[in-house]
């Protein structure tokens, strides 16, 4: 008969984010763009930004409550008054850079902030190894071109995945057959390639080592836990299978049953492993190709409503590669462990140097009309992460658009010249 209360800080006050975009708009440099930010409310999330000056900034936007760490985990008692927001954090306050010493600065989703930030954000941060992969290319390149940074969407190296192979390197296996598939195996320099196995042996290892690791820690639960889709339960259950490679590295047992070692489940992992493919997917191993399995599902909204009308409503599936700590993002949760269920929003390069240089694209297409030829026309290009030009030039604007909208204003009439369009 318990009651539990929400506060949310786009209903606590009136929301005056819509104020933000006509400030947004009117600037002229990053520092004016960063201070048109300060009414904005939700979502509170990572904005980043350059000017044709050749400043470039980092702002954590949005209003950020004051709150205590014990409102991060589970339910406080709300009738104490001991865990009520302490206001909110100034803008002054907010995590920003602005032209750091590096000059780049790099967002994907990690902790922004020390231990030093005096305010508690969320504990909801992904894992580095996407943002230290894209570092790393950075640090690669010398005179950057739009090609170079379009080039960075399509990594898919991961740090875990190579972290994993160095350590297999050091197992035991008795199964001549086994063997084989583990020295072939471990060649593979951690690409999650949708046309090699070896990402797909990799995520069925991670599978049945994140269960021999878990079930000891979580008990009955540990079922449950490992087969729940959505963003609670596993997204907590990734961030601590983030930490396992590091944790075997140094040896950190804290985790495993008495008398067991790292070696031993990595070991029984990669054989159970090759068990489960050749059960799923047949003893050619040829055939155990990551985009084979690694594929997207969009659904929409009113396909269960209409069902008959699910092949008009649900844009194609496609291929892809990468997983969700490359970063050429394409997540699944552990429960369903190879459907894509959460993507990049869009990919973009901007060149605010020549700004019809600049390009982008988004997963499916531009119109929400599931009759438009524009509905799910960019899937194709956001699989094989090709960009599509932007335009800037209304000339070129004009030359190439299919249609035109005449807006008038009330007692007006349209241009003779309009009237063919």
């Amino acid at each position: 008969n318990g009651r539990i209360s929400f506060r949310y800080t786009q209903t606590a006050t009136p929301n005056n984010s819509a104020d933000s975009i006509l400030e947004m708009l009117k600037a002229n440099s990053t520092f004016d763009l960063d201070k048109s930010m300060e009414k904005w409310v939700d979502p509170c999330n990572n904005f980043v930004f350059c000017d044709v000056h050749g400043n470039i900034g980092y702002l954590t936007r949005g209003k950020l409550p004051i709150r205590s760490k014990a409102n991060a985990w589970l339910p406080v008692p709300g009738w104490t008054g001991a865990h009520e927001w302490k206001g909110i954090v100034p803008f002054s306050e907010m995590p920003r850079s602005h032209n750091p010493k590096q000059n780049y600065i790099v967002t994907a989703n990690q902790k922004v902030v020390d231990d030093n930030y005096p305010h508690f954000i969320a504990l909801d941060h992904s894992p580095e190894f996407r943002a230290r992969r894209i570092t790393n290319r950075l640090l690669s390149l010398e005179n950057i071109t739009v090609d170079d940074m379009a080039e960075i969407h399509s990594d898919r190296i991961s740090i875990p995945a190579q972290k994993y192979v160095e350590l297999l390197k050091t197992v035991v296996i008795h199964d001549n057959n086994t063997k084989n598939i583990l020295n072939e195996f471990c060649a593979w320099n951690g690409a999650m390639e949708q046309d090699l196995v070896a990402p797909l042996i990799y995520n069925e290892f991670r599978s049945a080592l994140d269960f021999s690791v878990f079930r000891y820690q979580l008990k009955g639960l540990a079922n449950e836990a490992l087969k729940m889709t959505g963003r609670g339960g596993p997204v907590h259950l990734a961030k601590l299978r983030a930490l396992l490679p590091f944790m075997i590295e140094r040896n950190d047992r804290s985790l495993l049953p008495p008398n067991t070692s790292w070696n031993r489940l990595l070991s029984q992992a990669f054989v159970q492993a090759v068990k489960t493919c050749q059960v799923k997917f047949g003893t050619n191993t040829k055939s155990w190709t990551w985009g084979s399995v690694h594929k997207t599902d969009p659904r929409h909204n009113l396909d269960s409503m209409f069902p008959d009308l699910s092949s008009l409503l649900n844009p194609p599936s496609i291929s892809m590669g990468g997983d969700g700590e490359t970063p050429q993002n394409t997540s699944f949760n552990v429960g369903n462990p190879y459907t894509i269920n959460s993507t990049s929003v869009l990919r973009y390069v901007y060149d605010p140097s020549n700004w019809d240089n600049s390009a982008w694209v988004v997963p499916l297409g531009a119109s929400g009309n599931p009759y438009s030829p524009h509905y799910s026309d960019q899937a194709s290009f956001w699989a094989e992460i090709k960009l599509i030009p932007m335009l800037y030039n209304w000339d070129r604007l004009e030359k190439l658009a299919e249609s035109k909208q005449i807006i008038l204003k009330p007692n007006s009439k349209p241009k003779e010249e309009d009237l063919d369009i």
